[in-house]
């Protein structure tokens, strides 16, 4: 498991505590493995719906696929890592979440240069 991939350590850890519930006597101890195993899956959700959001989903596609209501979603987004830094009023609105695209289809482009500044020279100017 990649130690910085915040899905794959929220399924691991939700992973861990559930291996540790008694089926057959469930005790208080794993009333409480069973409430942080499900706050785990609900990270593991949220970092799930941005990553197929920022595929290009839409944002009731990615209500549909999870069984919540679309007005839902953006807040969720809100908590997840790739989103964090598109957060308005406490959620990703869809003009952000485009606007995550376009900034994570530039930075997955390794042939995208940044634009430099370069003077004219005198030459230039005919």
């Amino acid at each position: 498991m990649k130690q910085d991939n915040p899905l794959a350590r929220s399924v691991e850890s939700a992973r861990l505590l559930l291996d540790r519930i008694d089926t057959d006597q469930p005790t208080l101890d794993d009333v409480t493995r069973l409430t942080e195993a499900g706050e785990h899956l609900t990270s593991a959700l949220n970092e799930a719906m941005a990553a197929v959001a920022l595929s290009g989903a839409s944002i009731r596609q990615v209500a549909a696929a999870a069984r919540i209501a679309p007005n839902s979603v953006g807040p969720r987004l809100a908590a997840s890592a790739p989103l964090e830094g598109y957060v308005e009023e406490g959620r990703v609105s869809g003009e952000s979440l485009s606007r995550a695209r376009y900034d994570a289809s530039r930075s997955n482009n390794s042939k995208s240069r940044p634009l430099r500044f370069s003077t004219r020279k005198p030459d230039d100017l005919s």
